[in-house]
């Protein structure tokens, strides 16, 4: 009786945590989108990515995975959920070690130190990819998260201030929107 008990209860947790991932990812995704249109900051560090690069963040071995591509004009389009052919890969390697970077309870370059993803593709591109991620994340994550999880954060100066207003205020409706378009359940393998 105690295993069933055990066994229902770690589903429930795990089924949690990947619908936290997979929140998380596509709150990334959108504020990406967001950023790239927003911010000249983040379409200038897009200014390096070749047109058409492709990258993708995910969980090891099947876990929620999304796609972002690089199009003209420095700017990123969301290709929605799963691997859609990417030259670059961060893949976390289990839910609980995404779960710290989208809680805000580890930044990226700690989650990196500790070897908690693995990043597949060229260095170059996966450096670019990190640097405007690291952007990204500035505008997504609250200051107080972002000054307790870099070491060095990006400079948000008040024109960034009401960029991060903006993306927090578009944030809801563009995450609903997308949800909508694709659902929120498990993705197919």
């Amino acid at each position: 009786m105690q295993d069933k008990r055990h066994a229902w209860w770690a589903k429930i947790v795990y089924r949690l945590k990947a619908l936290t991932v997979r929140i998380g990812l596509l709150a990334l995704a959108v504020a990406f989108e967001l950023a790239s249109v927003l911010s000249r900051r983040v379409r200038q560090e897009l200014s390096y990515w070749p047109d058409g690069l492709t990258f993708a963040m995910g969980v090891l071995p099947n876990g929620p995975t999304i796609s972002i591509k690089k199009i003209p004009g420095n700017r990123v389009q969301y290709l929605g959920r799963g691997l859609h052919s990417p030259d670059v890969s961060i893949l976390f390697k289990n839910l609980d070690c995404a779960m710290m970077v989208f809680l805000g309870s580890i930044g990226t370059p700690q989650a990196a130190a500790e070897r908690r993803f693995v990043v597949h593709g060229n260095i170059a591109d996966s450096t670019r990819v990190a640097r405007t991620l690291a952007i990204v994340q500035a505008f997504l994550f609250p200051e107080f998260v972002v000054r307790a999880t870099y070491r060095r954060p990006p400079k948000m100066g008040l024109g960034d201030l009401s960029i991060k207003m903006a993306i927090y205020l578009a944030l809801l409706p563009g995450l609903a929107i997308r949800a909508f378009r694709q659902g929120l359940r498990p993705q197919p393998n």
